[in-house]
């Protein structure tokens, strides 16, 4: 009987899958689907459920036939053992990225256990698909995986010191280590987490974990973006920058005709509130620390749900009174684009980035010794020229091992799902 293994790679917006052959090659095509969050944490895994046996149906195997599955998920995760949770087995635990409507009705609320939102995996995946072997583990420990068997460690035939770290640099900024094969995950599976690694700035911007000056609050997506709006309130004339006028221009096309929720358009656009505290200092704390549950931002909510207009027929006039409304489409494209034609501003940001990213690296070369630092994502991958040479120079300063081989990885765009694959295979080995 052949055998055949499943994997998954399940992000913040999407959910993939892929079957291979029993030596780890794709059969098929993967598919993919947008996460379905209409039906709570409890439907993340039937839609994973479906969307596996669909493939299996399209390939004509009969899901007996798969006998490991491996997922690799955007965390952070839950995979103690035993489970903290036996009817959720592994789990995403309290996910930025995948938020759910109507979280408060009554048959969601045994997914929320002390205010903490629980997506679980392990146990229902397990008995939707029929098979014990299904292992989830986080996304880039996952893509490391994939990368030393199928990526740049595929063309070694002893692999037995072989060590290579991975990166992952989009929205957010992480990290996986393999070494033999074997992932770091650490005790609770969310080892090599470099984008919490200390940047080497003192700044003061804040991360999207609450701590002050990560890595991943200058160099991520996420971080680019928002570095760019505390580098424009704090830098004189950075108003006036091609940064703010370039954002004042997507600004434009997005400010609604008429306003009828206010409450839901300052909750989208928090930043809209910033224009309403009088100190210009108290702006920039609230945003430097992301407080904005602090009482004056919540003060100056409130006057700007009153103030804010019904309708709004002068956008130009608007966009000139509520600056905060502009700050909130500034993101790292801009930022990354007008640091091409040499903006002051969005240079100073990338430059903090390549210095946060840099420091990482040689954090990681020191820490983990490996031969290659491989990396993925949309920041870095489109923006090579402003990032990965003066990272890699800021890396080798005072070194003292050798200098890993910092490169793009050649399965980019499928790492997630190879990681799946290698997981299954493993655990059917064992």
């Amino acid at each position: 009987m052949a055998i055949y293994y499943g994997g998954y790679d399940l992000g913040g917006k999407n959910v993939r899958a892929v079957i291979a052959d029993e030596r780890g090659e794709f059969i098929c095509e993967p598919c993919q689907e947008e996460v379905d969050k209409s039906r709570g944490p409890g439907g993340v895994s039937c839609q994973m459920v479906r969307l596996m046996e669909a493939l299996a149906q399209k390939e004509g195997i009969s899901l007996k036939n798969i006998v490991a599955y491996g997922v690799t998920a955007a965390g952070p995760l839950e995979l103690r053992d035993p489970p903290i949770l036996e009817e959720f087995g592994e789990s995403i635990k309290d996910s930025t990225n995948i938020v759910f409507p109507d979280l408060d009705r009554p048959e969601y609320q045994k997914y929320v256990i002390e205010d903490i939102v629980y997506i679980p995996l392990g146990k229902p995946l397990k008995e939707g698909l029929n098979c014990e072997l299904v292992k989830v583990i986080n996304d880039v420990n996952g893509a490391v995986l994939g990368e030393f068997w199928d990526g740049v460690g595929k063309g070694y035939d002893d692999k037995s010191n072989l060590t290579i770290a991975t990166i992952t640099l989009g929205a957010g900024f992480g990290g996986g280590v393999c070494q033999n094969g074997v992932v770091l995950e650490g005790h609770y599976g969310n080892a090599a987490e470099v984008g919490h690694f200390l940047s080497g700035l003192s700044k003061g911007v804040a991360c999207g974990c609450g701590k002050l000056d990560c890595a991943e609050a200058y160099v991520s997506g996420t971080g680019i973006a928002h570095n760019g709006v505390y580098t424009i309130l704090t830098t004189p004339d950075g108003f006036d920058s091609p940064v703010y006028e370039t954002a004042r221009e997507v600004a434009w096309g997005k400010v609604p005709d008429e306003i009828d929720d206010k409450e839901a358009f300052l909750k989208e656009n928090p930043y809209l509130v910033l224009d309403y505290i009088t100190e210009e200092a108290e702006r920039t704390r609230v945003l430097r620390e992301n407080d904005f549950q602090s009482g004056s931002y919540q003060e100056a909510r409130q006057r700007a749900l009153s103030n804010l207009p019904g309708e709004i027929r002068d956008k130009e006039r608007f966009l000139a009174e509520h600056p905060g409304f502009v700050l909130q489409q500034v993101n790292s494209e801009i930022i990354c684009a007008q640091a091409k034609k040499f903006d002051p501003v969005a240079l100073r940001v990338i430059m903090e980035a390549q210095i946060a990213l840099g420091n990482v690296l040689h954090q990681m070369a020191k820490a983990y010794n490996p031969r290659y630092i491989t990396y993925y994502g949309s920041v870095i991958v489109h923006n090579e020229d402003l990032l990965k040479e003066p990272a890699v120079r800021i890396m080798k300063r005072g070194l003292n091992v050798e200098a890993p081989c910092f490169v793009r990885s050649p399965i980019a765009d499928d790492l997630g799902l190879h990681g799946g694959i290698r997981l299954a295979m493993q655990q059917y080995s064992r």
